[in-house]
């Protein structure tokens, strides 16, 4: 029998451990500790671990081991004089072969409580490509460019298209016309907004790339490619790498 867990946000489940801290707030040997296991190899960000909101507590010092498929140490990371409930550890090295990650709490926020982490886990990779880094960029229409309920005036009145399946998929994105004197009849005015709403309620969603690459960046990571308008986000379906003295790589994307 399965009880779900309550919305009213009442209550919170997560990992306790079974050891209190003392009263300068320090756990002794064995510290609590939370394992997480992959059964295939992973790409690893950053971690974040989140204590007990409600009550306002988290950990203060903490250890953080990262091991491959053969319990080799791939990353070792320590939280010192942590003061975040929810506290994100950047993992430069990024490790692409991670198996399994270890985090060992030696002293919490307060005296003679138990650890509770209600979050933890590994946060994606997900790596910023800005203008500096790419060569050539085809990419799909930009979010400001796309809109899936059209309003066209026409006089002192309107009509309005919608795709429900792309209001569904992304949420209403609205675009008004702006009034037209040439616009006077509803038939006009509503031919005018079905036009719209084809050319942008669907729009293009894969990028192509060509960028100066990244050895780490895997199938399925995501990388947010930025222009001077606006960041995109897209999940890597493909990556070729070139190097002919310098590093030269051919991405495909789609829009997440």
């Amino acid at each position: 029998e399965y009880i779900l867990a309550p919305e009213d946000g009442s209550l919170q489940m997560g990992w306790w451990g079974s050891q209190l801290s003392d009263d300068l707030c320090y756990f002794s040997n064995p510290y609590p500790t939370i394992t997480l296991e992959f059964e295939t190899d992973r790409s690893i960000n950053a971690i974040k671990v989140v204590g007990d909101s409600l009550k306002e507590e988290y950990p203060v010092d903490y250890t953080i081991k990262i091991y491959g498929a053969n319990e080799n140490i791939l990353v070792q990371r320590e939280v010192t004089e942590n003061t975040n409930i929810n506290n994100i550890t950047d993992i430069m090295e990024n490790p692409t072969n991670s198996r399994k990650v270890e985090i060992t709490i030696t002293k919490w926020s307060h005296p003679n409580r138990q650890v509770k982490i209600v979050e933890c886990l590994d946060v994606a990779f997900k790596l910023n490509i800005g203008p500096e880094l790419y060569f050539r960029k085809n990419n799909p229409a930009k979010y400001l460019e796309v809109a899936n309920y059209i309003e066209v005036p026409y006089g002192e009145e309107k009509v309005i298209v919608k795709d429900e399946d792309s209001i569904i998929k992304n949420g209403l994105l609205k675009y008004s016309l702006q009034s037209n004197p040439l616009i006077q009849t509803e038939e006009r005015a509503l031919d005018i907004a079905n036009r719209l709403l084809e050319g942008y309620s669907n729009p293009r969603r894969d990028l192509d790339l060509e960028w100066r690459g990244n050895p780490a960046l895997a199938l399925g990571d995501t990388v947010s490619v930025i222009d001077n308008k606006e960041i995109n986000d897209y999940k890597v379906v493909k990556q070729e790498l070139e190097y002919t003295g310098y590093l030269r790589a051919k991405l495909s994307g789609r829009r997440v």
